[in-house]
């Protein structure tokens, strides 16, 4: 019984926390008149125009919901969402074929360097040690096909279709997870959500980096680690495992996926309380696996002859610095701080002084007001996922501009709007019944967890860009979709 009450407890909390999300973004921009995209790309329509379409889009979720309450059609719906899902990929990858950018073109550039056998390092990655796990993964799956490949347009479209892969197979994992722990009308539904988020299919998956890779290697240990909850007895050690090794591999190669092993590991001594032996079999799993994906990053950075200079380093602290300085990480003022020392320790405590100098001048509620607008800065009104940022391609430079100025705004607008719709739903996530089914239970505060964790992350401790709503977006939508389910079930029960 306290049990029940304490995970009520965290889901009116959670609850809270979204409708704060929530608030955070109908402060922002103008309600009737045009709103300005990031860097002035695009005038996108105004809030209420937004909130129109998202009733639209809510009341076409309703259609949907009805109709797949005839299981005859839930096999077809789902099928024809999935295909329909594909063609926006495919139809995406073709048509306006991203170019990588920053972070993300050395990265890739990188990779297919060591793949053909140049193994020198440039010193990008001295500064940004945390890009060369990513790197070498990458690396590893460019290095089968190195010598069919000897174009760099080619080298990115096979870099392209192995992003745009993963995440059509992070999507159907999900989607998976949400009929075995909900209902086969939430999946159909999630897809749906999926589809009218265009944004997230045309453009996060063609661009093979940490955030779509680490986020799908996640997704697939997630997967493992509930399914290995549901096994009795020695059944149990290899699913988790598997989920383990896929978990480290993945805080390696995006480090804040170690927020997300955060909510799983205490969502499942909260939720599954009577298995806290299996949690902690797990945490030590999840030990193992981080060092056996160290082992193998260390492995990999010895042959390729990885030897960062010390001089360029930057501590963990410089990241948060930028969580509170204008400009981003290369923004002057951050530069200013971060140079000033080449010696490693007086540089890191030097950033530390100054990000401390920094909050006690902008005083409550100027960090407030911080957090409001990085808030904006992922799911604000005038975001465009960072679609402007990304005006570079693969090919044909004067014909996918064509199509990228004349589709683009559509597909922001159509995402804005689903992800609006969903976000409401968000807020109604308290209304899920607790004790119907433990194993439900568990993956509904998992879920509504990731969404939180991860906003909440990159508002309080990190840099934020519009782009890095991707991890965030999919337990974003499943969220929504249970909280719709879970109010739509409660006004029946009334």
């Amino acid at each position: 019984m306290v049990q029940k009450r304490i995970i009520k407890v965290l889901l009116v909390l959670l609850s809270a926390m979204m409708a704060v999300t929530v608030l955070a973004k109908l402060s922002a921009k103008s309600w009737l008149g045009t709103n300005e995209s990031f860097k002035y790309g695009f005038s996108l329509p105004g809030a209420a125009l937004i909130l129109l379409l998202a009733l639209i889009v809510l009341l076409i979720f309703a259609g949907v919901f009805m109709l797949s309450k005839n299981p005859k059609y839930q096999g077809w719906l789902r099928f024809g969402i999935l295909a329909m899902i594909v063609l926006v990929m495919v139809g995406g990858t073709i048509v306006i074929p991203f170019k990588p950018v920053f972070d993300s073109l050395a990265v890739n550039q990188q990779a297919v360097r060591l793949a053909e056998g140049h193994l020198q390092w440039p010193e990008y990655f001295s500064v940004f040690g945390n890009n060369v796990a990513i790197t070498l993964l990458l690396a590893a799956l460019d290095w089968p096909v190195h010598t069919l490949i000897n174009t760099p347009e080619h080298w990115l479209l096979y870099n392209a279709l192995i992003g745009q892969v993963l995440t059509f197979l992070s999507i159907y994992t999900l989607g998976d997870l949400v009929r075995r722990y909900v209902s086969e009308r939430a999946e159909i539904l999630f897809f749906l959500a999926t589809l009218g988020m265009p944004v997230y299919l045309v453009q996060f998956g063609q661009v093979a980096y940490s955030d779509n890779i680490g986020w799908a290697l996640a997704i697939f240990g997630i997967a493992l680690i509930l399914n290995a909850f549901e096994r009795k007895g020695s059944r149990f050690i290899l699913p988790a495992l598997g989920g383990a090794l896929l978990l480290g591999l993945a805080i390696l190669v995006r480090a804040n996926v170690a927020v997300v092993v955060v909510v799983i590991i205490g969502g499942l001594l909260l939720t599954q309380l009577s298995e806290w032996r299996k949690t902690l079999v797990l945490v030590l799993l999840i030990v193992i696996g981080l060092l056996g994906a160290q082992q193998a990053i260390k492995a990999g950075e010895t042959f390729t002859q990885y030897n960062p200079k010390t001089t360029a380093e930057m501590p963990l602290e410089s990241w948060f610095l930028t969580a509170y300085y204008d400009g981003g990480r290369n923004g002057e003022a951050i530069n200013e701080i971060t140079d000033k020392y080449t010696n490693y320790d007086q540089r890191k405590a030097y950033i530390r002084k100054m990000l401390m100098k920094k909050i006690d001048k902008m005083g409550p509620i100027g960090v407030i007001e911080l957090w409001r607008s990085k808030t904006n800065i992922l799911y604000g009104w005038s975001t465009d996922f960072g679609m402007d940022n990304f005006r570079k391609f693969r090919t044909a430079q004067e014909k996918s501009t064509h199509y990228f100025n004349k589709l683009m705004k559509k597909i922001i607008v159509i995402s804005q709007a689903t992800m609006t719709a969903m976000m409401v739903g968000t807020i109604f996530i308290w209304l899920v019944p607790i004790g119907e089914s433990k194993a439900r239970t568990s993956f509904v505060v998992l879920i509504a967890g990731f969404f939180v964790a991860m906003t909440y992350f990159y508002v309080l401790l990190w840099e934020v860009q519009e782009n890095y709503a991707m991890m965030p977006i999919l337990p974003l939508l499943i969220t929504g979709v249970i909280g719709w389910q879970a109010l739509w079930n409660r006004v029946q029960r009334k």
